[in-house]
């Protein structure tokens, strides 16, 4: 696990170079942020969102989801299970989606899937499984279909290696592996509330040991696939799911900060660049923080000087989720090339010097699972 490998692999038609990150886009949003950055790696769109907005839907039919954003790079589109699970009752049929990939033609399209709730029972969760099973055994039997992205859903290491067997029945090998329902874990309130599937409750380094079992039996099973979790949220999360062997990730961070009026530097936590009183977890610009300002080359920041970038990440959620999104792609390229130089370890520690929850779980759990203890 602790050869972390940059490399140009295919998808579909397409080739990618992994750790690779999608960012989240949010059809709500004017902002195409593919525009506005640079080198960005590939986009993510839910199409749950697209169906509930007819007038784009009827328009990227037409021209195709590319050509409709303006953006030739590479496309991921997620199912929106989940969100259609939040309504309470299913809004997009197995059908309907298939329909959506056909017609959009996206380079990879993620099967119609019902995440799993660690706070449901048990039989709940096996319920939605079975669902996903069977929509990613309709989705296979397609013939006019674009890449189809398979995922496994396991809050039990048992269920997981098995539920990988039942996918491996449907098709042996796979592009893409997806991983889902670690959202709560990643955040640290899954497992630790009770209503796992392991029976009982846990911490957050339990949780990331948890994970990483899983991403082993995954990568196990499937070994030439690209592996992806969904959902994984900040950059540090990030990075330690690549020390772990993941191929993929998307990220929604970028904006979601950017909303709540947070920017991110390399190697800190957020910072805050609004007038308000500093607090514990609202921080203010330090002098390190204006340093790390003055040499960023953003399309926001690139050419002002310092005061008219702070006046600018701290009127604007644009900027903000511009500068953020350019700060994400930047630390997925040092971290590949730390990779390459085989120094990734060193730059994930400094990486999370400013972030001591992080920090631990790196120190006490991804090490020791890094060096050959068990996972």
């Amino acid at each position: 696990m602790n050869q972390i490998i940059t490399k140009r692999i295919q998808i579909g038609s397409r080739h990618v170079t992994t750790p690779l990150l999608w960012l989240g886009h949010d059809l709500k949003t004017r902002i195409r942020v593919w525009s506005q950055v640079r080198g960005c790696p590939g986009i993510v769109v839910n199409a749950h969102q697209v169906l509930s907005k007819r007038r784009f839907y009827v328009s990227a039919c037409e021209h195709g989801l590319h050509a409709h954003l303006g953006y030739d790079g590479p496309l991921f589109l997620d199912s929106g299970g989940y969100q259609s699970q939040q309504t309470g009752r299913a809004l997009i049929r197995v059908q309907e989606l298939m329909a959506v990939q056909v017609k959009l033609r996206p380079d990879v399209g993620a099967v119609l899937d019902l995440p799993l709730d660690p706070l449901v029972s048990t039989r709940e969760n096996a319920r939605r499984w079975r669902r996903t099973l069977d929509n990613t055994a309709w989705m296979l039997r397609q013939k006019d279909r674009p890449l189809l992205a398979l995922i496994v859903h396991s809050y039990n290491i048992q269920h997981a290696e098995r539920r990988c067997l039942q996918l491996k029945a449907l098709n042996e090998e796979p592009e893409v592996v997806c991983i889902g329902s670690l959202v709560p874990l990643l955040r640290g309130r899954a497992l630790e509330l009770g209503g796992s599937e392991e029976g009982h409750k846990t911490g957050l380094h339990h949780d990331w040991r948890y994970i990483a079992r899983l991403i082993s039996v995954v990568r196990t099973q499937f070994p030439r696939a690209m592996i992806h979790v969904f959902g994984a949220g900040t950059m540090a999360s990030m990075f330690l799911l690549f020390l772990l062997g993941i191929d993929s990730v998307d990220s929604v961070a970028w904006r979601l900060k950017a909303a709540y009026g947070a920017i991110r530097l390399p190697g800190l936590a957020d910072r805050y660049a609004t007038d308000f009183g500093h607090t514990r977890t609202r921080r203010r610009l330090t002098s390190i923080c204006n340093r790390l300002l003055r040499t960023c080359v953003c399309t926001v920041c690139e050419g002002l000087p310092l005061s008219r970038r702070v006046a600018k990440l701290a009127a604007s959620f644009e900027a903000r989720a511009v500068h953020n999104a350019q700060v994400f792609i930047d630390e997925l390229n040092e971290f590949r090339l730390s990779a390459r130089q085989r120094t990734h370890l060193d730059f994930v520690r400094h990486r999370l010097a400013d972030n001591p929850l992080y920090l631990g779980i790196f120190n006490r759990t991804i090490l020791p699972i890094l060096s050959g203890g068990d996972a």
